[in-house]
């Protein structure tokens, strides 16, 4: 098939899937635009391999990792929008992200001579603690406790996005209580390289397995390297259930001894020597070190992986531009001249109603009271009674008195309201600088507390 052919997009339902970002063992991931009346949004679809789903078991695990995701909210786990078929192979739509896996980020910094700088590492790590303390906090619609066990974390399943937070994903292999695919018991799941010692014992197993996933996870980052050797099989078991662990700081001696006590506990061989929760040990980590600030772990992604994330930002921007909202659902409509006319006629109706009620309205109104007379003699004339009207005792004449004049000049002031002022127009915070650089020798950026 050729890269044109490649590229182009198959619909599925509302949604288009375009290019590829990255492919696993067991599913690819693609990029996808969710096509909305008037919207549209960019998504991450992520595609079972069909050999995969032609497997009844595959094909259940892969579903499973849909409906325990959809129980999480939290903004270090990667959400699952939706569950749909391309070619009659499942597919999961994601939140697209714009970073890389903690594993890819690991190896470009290795590449250029440096290792993760330990604040970025454990600030990382404690992000995926806390998503994976909401997972195994989960409950079903009964407000019982799912008992969600991740059992594959590792660096591949850490995204790191340029926004600076970590987001757990892929909870394909994860073992919960009541799910409808059980993990059968006495069945190996995960990276063996991220394995508890007791998931070895074939038994039972809780929470505290992701604790020591998480704890090798932090190892590996704060120093560059595999905490175990993984040229055989055979020897990382054993290693694993007996080899000596080292703290990081061996391998790293900048790193602070308090980050060494949290990444040992974390390792403890016996799961009751380990911290009890993901919560407890990410709250450790934020009492050991000063923790980067998400702009900071975010330069950082950028710094390491910018050339594989501008060049997908530049696959981006050709998807979405090929692929705009859809026309919106209620498009201006024109009326058609009978509509018109019709308009006209139930105006006319209406006006000739109004007019009516208003005849009728003085029609029926009761009349007003009549006014009291208003004497029209001019002011300063004697008012003398009528010749008809009899006169009893008259008084000796006297002279009329002479009205005061009635015109008076009345004056008004004016008042006039105050003016009022619009606010000036606020200026907005500046952004606070990039982190300065640090120690050159290991090309640490500098944190700001």
């Amino acid at each position: 098939m050729s890269q044109d052919q490649a590229n182009v997009p198959r619909l599925a339902g509302r949604y288009a899937v375009c290019d590829e970002i990255a492919a696993g063992g067991t599913a690819t991931v693609h990029f996808g635009r969710l096509l909305g009346q008037g919207f549209a949004r960019t998504v991450a679809i992520k595609r079972l391999h069909p050999a995969y789903a032609r497997d009844p078991q595959f094909t259940g695990m892969f579903l499973d990792e849909a409906r325990l995701a959809a129980r999480i909210r939290h903004p270090n786990v990667c959400s699952i929008l939706d569950v749909v078929t391309v070619d009659d192979v499942p597919c999961l739509v994601l939140d697209y992200v714009h970073g890389e896996p903690l594993a890819k980020l690991i190896h470009a910094a290795v590449q250029i001579d440096e290792t993760v700088p330990y604040d970025v590492a454990a600030g990382i790590v404690c992000g995926m603690l806390h998503g994976l303390h909401e997972a195994h906090e989960a409950t079903d619609e009964q407000g019982e406790p799912l008992h969600i066990i991740h059992r594959d974390v590792s660096p591949q399943n850490v995204l790191v996005g340029t926004d600076g937070v970590p987001r757990v994903v892929d909870f394909g292999l994860a073992k919960a209580v009541g799910r409808l695919q059980n993990t059968a018991e006495g069945q190996l799941k995960g990276k063996l390289g991220y394995m508890a010692p007791e998931q070895f014992a074939l038994a039972e197993i809780d929470r505290r397995v992701d604790v020591y996933s998480a704890a090798v996870v932090l190892w590996e980052s704060l120093t560059g390297q595999f905490l175990f050797d993984r040229s055989a099989p055979s020897s990382l078991m054993h290693q694993i259930l007996e080899g000596e662990v080292r703290p990081p700081s061996a391998v790293a001696p900048d790193i602070p001894a308090e980050l060494d006590e949290v990444c040992l506990r974390g390792l403890s061989r016996n799961p009751s020597d380990r911290f009890e929760t993901a919560h407890d040990m990410a709250v450790a980590i934020e009492s050991a070190v000063v923790l980067p600030s998400p702009r900071e772990i975010g330069a950082w992604v950028e710094r390491v992986a910018g050339d594989v994330l501008r060049e997908r930002a530049r696959v981006l921007a050709r998807i979405e531009a090929e692929h705009p909202s859809a026309p919106s659902l209620s498009p201006p409509r024109t009326p058609s001249p009978a509509q018109e006319g019709r308009g006209r006629v139930a105006l006319s109706i209406g006006i000739a109603s109004i007019v009516v009620a208003i005849v009728l309205l003085l029609a029926f109104w009761p009349p007003a009271a009549p006014a009291p007379a208003v004497s029209e003699t001019p002011a300063g004339t004697a008012v003398l009674p009528e010749a008809s009207a009899p006169l009893a005792h008259s008084p000796p004449d006297v002279p009329a008195k002479t009205a005061p004049d009635a015109s008076t000049d009345a004056s008004t002031d004016a008042s006039t309201d105050p003016s009022t002022e619009a606010p000036a127009d606020i200026a907005p915070e500046s952004l606070p600088a990039a982190p300065s650089a640090g120690d050159p020798r290991r090309g640490r950026p500098g944190c700001t507390p």
